[in-house]
């Protein structure tokens, strides 16, 4: 089993920063700052060796792909957890490992954004939008719709994808 505390690209976090933790009074909502960009990313199983052959990654050993999948996210700044069904430590071993904030549950992001780890239901009368994880590559999932984008890191070359991507493609697929 891999341990995230332990692993060389994997930055270990202070008490101190693992206090900020941006939720609104009912602990659910993420506020976005000024010019902060956020990246979203789902599915990564870091240290699972079945997944290599479960989901057909591309990768040579669990290793290989621990270390590329980490590399690419570290890039990205600020990591936050909505956690899956295999994300089974305590809130406060993710934060150790380096997320500003861990979540049991769904999350609204900007008021119009639902984070989920698995698909939630979401039709044209509902004035929400899902980013979710967990399907893979599962085909009977599309990729994305005008309400939704799966995050899974099969579909996205395992690199997080921006929150404005994500916003671009939804916006032209309304457009179709």
């Amino acid at each position: 089993m891999l341990n995230l505390l332990q692993h060389p690209l994997f930055p270990e976090r202070s008490r101190r920063e693992s206090k900020h933790r941006p939720r609104n009074k009912l602990g659910m909502t993420m506020k976005r700052k000024a010019n902060e960009q956020h990246f979203f990313i789902a599915d990564t199983h870091f240290g699972d060796e079945r997944i290599l052959r479960y989901e057909n990654r591309p990768f040579l050993s669990v290793d290989k792909m621990n270390s590329e999948i980490i590399k690419r996210w570290n890039e990205r700044g600020k990591k936050f957890l909505v956690k899956g069904n295999h994300d089974t430590k305590s809130n406060e071993h993710y934060r150790r490992a380096g997320f500003c904030e861990v979540y049991d549950l769904p999350v609204i992001f900007q008021n119009f954004w639902l984070l989920s780890h698995e698909p939630l239901y979401v039709c044209q009368n509902m004035p929400y939008a899902n980013i979710f994880g967990h399907v893979h590559a599962n085909p009977i999932y599309k990729d994305f719709s005008e309400q939704s984008f799966c995050v899974s890191v099969e579909r996205i070359n395992y690199t997080p994808v921006s929150f404005d991507e994500i916003k671009r493609v939804i916006a032209e697929e309304k457009t179709k």
